[in-house]
This record gives C-alpha cells, sequence and structure tokens, in this order.
C-alpha cells in the first residue's frame, strides 16, 4: 500500500481545507483493547451518549475494531478524537479517510517516451520499446518454475484490494472467495471494473494460452477484494478478511482458510499522515 506524505509551506485556512476533505465527516474508527467486552463497548457508547455516537459497524471481530458515528456540531473534531484516545478502554482511535488511487503523470513534454518510468507500449524514438536485458527476468523465472518437478504444488493466492473486477475475464486465475467491503451488508458479490482487473492482469495472466498478456505469476489466484471508492473503514475491512482467511488456513493445516501470500493495494491518501490512520496502520503491520 502506498502512503504519501505532503510536505508544504501553505497558509493556514488552506492545510484546514486540504484535511477536512480527506476524511468523512462525522466518523471515528476504534480500536478498543484486547479485553473490552461487548458491555464495557455499549458503555462506552453510553457514556459519550453527548456526542451522538452510533456504532455503525464492527470492522474487525479479532482487533476489536469498531466504525462510529458522532455530531461534529458538539465538540471541535480534533478535541473529541484526544477525548475518545483518553478513554481506558481505547487502544487507539482515527478518524475515517478516504482513499483513493494514487498516480501522478508529469506534464514533462517527453515523459511518454521513459518507458522505463511508464510503459504503455510506446514506440520510443532510436530506441525502439525498449532494450534487451532491461527487465525483471520474468522469462527465467517461468522456465524454472514450470520445468521444476519438485515445486510447491499447493494453491497460491495473491489478494487485491482495489475497485471493480471482471470476474468473467478469461485470462485471470480468479479466486472466487472474494469479498466486497463497500456493500451493506459486506458481501460475496464483486462489481464489475476494469482498474482491478488491470492489477490483476499485471500480476497473474495466464501465460502462455494466446490470450491477451501474460502476467508476472502464471499459476497463482487472485482474490478480488472490492474496497473502493471508500475509506479507511472499508480497507480495515478487507485486511481483515484476508488475516483471517490466512489465520484460518494456518490454524486448519490448510483444510480451511485461504494460502495467501501477499497482498496489493494501488490506492493511497493526499494530505494524510501515518499518525493520521494509526488503526490502519497496524492491521497492515499484522499483515506483514
Amino acid at each position: 500500500m502506498c502512503k504519501r506524505e505532503l510536505i508544504a509551506v501553505v497558509f493556514c485556512f488552506i492545510v484546514v481545507s486540504l484535511f477536512a476533505n480527506t476524511r468523512a465527516i462525522g466518523n471515528v474508527i476504534v480500536k478498543f483493547h484486547d479485553d473490552a467486552s461487548r458491555m464495557s463497548i455499549s458503555q462506552f457508547v453510553e457514556e459519550h451518549a453527548h456526542f451522538e455516537m452510533i456504532e455503525l459497524d464492527v470492522l474487525s471481530p479479532r482487533f476489536n475494531i469498531h466504525l462510529f458515528s458522532f455530531n461534529e456540531s458538539v465538540m471541535n473534531e480534533e478535541s473529541f478524537l484526544e477525548t475518545i484516545r483518553r478513554d481506558s478502554r481505547v487502544h487507539l482511535a482515527q478518524f475515517n479517510h478516504w482513499v483513493e488511487r494514487m498516480e501522478y503523470i508529469p506534464n514533462d513534454p517527453l515523459f511518454n517516451q521513459q518507458w522505463h518510468l511508464k510503459n504503455t507500449g510506446q514506440n520510443v524514438p532510436g530506441a525502439g520499446v525498449g532494450i534487451v536485458g532491461a527487465d525483471i527476468k520474468a522469462t527465467q523465472a517461468w522456465e524454472h518454475v514450470n520445468t521444476n518437478p519438485n515445486r510447491n504444488q499447493r494453491e497460491i493466492v495473491i489478494a487485491v484490494v482495489d475497485g471493480g473486477f471482471d470476474m468473467e475475464h478469461p485470462d485471470i486465475n480468479w479466486d472466487h472467495r472474494g469479498w466486497n467491503t463497500t456493500s451493506i451488508p459486506h458481501s460475496g458479490y464483486i462489481p464489475n471494473g476494469i482498474h482491478g482487473t488491470h492489477v490483476s492482469g499485471i500480476i497473474s495472466a495466464i501465460g502462455n494460452n494466446e490470450i491477451g498478456v501474460a502476467g508476472i505469476a502464471w499459476n497463482v489466484k487472485v482474490m478480488p477484494i472490492h474496497a473502493f471508492p471508500g475509506n479507511d473503514s472499508n480497507v480495515i475491512v478487507a485486511f481483515d478478511y484476508v488475516i483471517e482467511n490466512r489465520i484460518r488456513y494456518n490454524e486448519s493445516g490448510g483444510e480451511e482458510g485461504v494460502f495467501i501470500v501477499a497482498s496489493n493495494s494501488s490506492f493511497g491518501y493526499d494530505g494524510v499522515k501515518p499518525v493520521d490512520s494509526p488503526i490502519l496502520g497496524e492491521m497492515y503491520n499484522v499483515m506483514g
């Protein structure tokens, strides 16, 4: 996952505007201590009733992470967050930030010739489409994998946390245990779309089948997890789904769950520092 911290000298009112637009208004994510019971969480809501707090969702039962709404007009939002963080039942608390796909295309006139930075198959004058050997040596890796009789035969899965997947695409091995974190309730229905399909194809488009392109890893499956357009809460549910499936696999000796070896997240934040999303960061560290 990409996290970008913007460092700039700007006027105060611009900073306030920037940060106000990067989070879901009236949302707070709370990670309670592991020993916090359901009753103590209900008491937490009651004791903070003057904020008009309502529990919207349990984002991760294992890690005791909950999503609440509150009335921002009752107290300054930063003061509200500090008040919540001082509660003895709370381990971490943060606002719920919006996430988005991150790509920066510079306006340099010759950027479209820099195929080593963004290769779209363009023909660069004097260099063709590339230089022999200027690659990640994928063909040598495929030779080793496809001719090694002792290679691991387990079903290997890559989780792709993204937005929109073409589950009928013939050139991708889908793992159909995917998850949609943007639906209420969350479900296994995966909305059709381009970006998640594109990312999944880069990872694992089936090679040597006379269709389309060849991905980096032909024999892995892609678990599609639809998480945006969305925000921190959607990503936490996505990461929780990845972690739970891998834990179930480990604890059952492979009889249940999924052997997920990596995840990809093609999104990030504008104007949000890592310290602003500590719960999301802790979930990401667990996966690592």
